[in-house]
């Protein structure tokens, strides 16, 4: 009998090894990382709206989980919007005037921030809710190139402004592989809140010869809370 007893207990032993191994290792594996890239069109709303109608542009994110299931971590989203491009076609300088080449001025937001983040997994999709506080760069820049766009010969800012920007988003991952690092499909929203900003817009730069640099800036100053749509592909390691 006791015999019997040890050699059960023994059998017991080695199936419980593998399976609290097997356990641990599934723990460690458990992606509790995610990186992604996406896509996005921006439409201002407020008084935004009233001088910008939308924009496009492409956004990063990074989340690192705290616990082991990657229900809360902590994340970081970098963003780039084109609002607006203006572009002519203008001879090299007023001596070399058989060279035309182009001459485009461009209208964007840089905006980056930090935040905690909510993934609620239910089945195979993970909807997710965050907010974050950071820094929404406004900046105009012309650049000068050649007739086909092929070299770009000179590229000056001619305004920026930082503000304050708070964000809150939303969406959800739907899987597309499996694995140790599966990819997915992301579809989301962020809500980007700057209170006041100073920014260009189509028309806000005029040539003057006789002003000291040769050109006029007048810029717009409002609220410049924007929605950014989202969608892209991230994935977990």
């Amino acid at each position: 009998m006791r015999r019997c007893i040890r050699i059960c207990a023994c059998a017991a032993a080695a199936l419980a090894i593998p399976s609290v191994s097997g356990a641990q290792m599934s723990l460690r594996e458990t992606p509790r990382m995610e990186a992604g890239a996406a896509f996005e069109y921006a439409q201002p709303v407020g008084d935004f709206r009233q001088n910008v109608r939308q924009g496009f542009g492409g956004a990063g994110h990074f989340v690192f989980g705290i616990d082991p299931d990657a229900i809360v971590g902590i994340r970081v989203d970098a963003g780039f919007i084109n609002y607006g491009n203006d572009t002519h076609y203008v001879p090299f300088s007023s001596s070399v005037r058989r060279i035309i080449v182009r001459e485009e001025t461009s209208n964007n937001i840089f905006v980056a921030s930090v935040g905690p983040q909510l993934t609620l997994p239910i089945g195979r999709v993970r909807p997710y809710v965050n907010a974050g506080i950071g820094l929404a760069y406004f900046f105009t820049q012309t650049s000068l190139a050649t007739d086909d766009n092929s070299q770009q010969i000179a590229q000056t800012t001619n305004y920026s402004d930082n503000s304050l920007a708070y964000t809150a988003g939303a969406g959800f991952n739907i899987p597309l592989t499996s694995g140790r690092s599966p990819i997915s499909l992301n579809v989301g929203a962020r809500y980007n809140s700057v209170s006041s900003a100073r920014y260009l817009t189509k028309g806000d730069i005029m040539d003057d010869p006789n002003s000291q640099f040769g050109i006029i800036i007048t810029p717009h100053e409002s609220a410049a809370d924007f929605i950014a749509y989202q969608l892209g592909v991230s994935f977990r390691f």
